[in-house]
């Protein structure tokens, strides 16, 4: 699908997608280390979140950013 995406949007994207699935790394990392299970929970599922938001601009490139 990136081909028909302007090459200024695929690169702002491409920034908008690593910074989701870093974000992703982040809160499961945080969500290890807490000891309150809530907490903990929370976490997981801003984590998820993250990860679901880095899948949709991988729709629009056809490939996962790393980190």
């Amino acid at each position: 699908m990136s081909n028909n995406i302007p090459i200024h949007i695929q690169k702002a994207i491409k920034t908008l997608q690593k910074n989701e699935i870093t974000e992703y790394h982040v809160y499961n990392k945080i969500a290890k280390r807490v000891k309150n299970p809530n907490n903990r929970e929370i976490l997981i599922r801003i984590a998820s979140q993250e990860k679901a938001h880095h899948d949709i601009w991988q729709k629009y490139l056809g490939k996962p950013a790393r980190p």
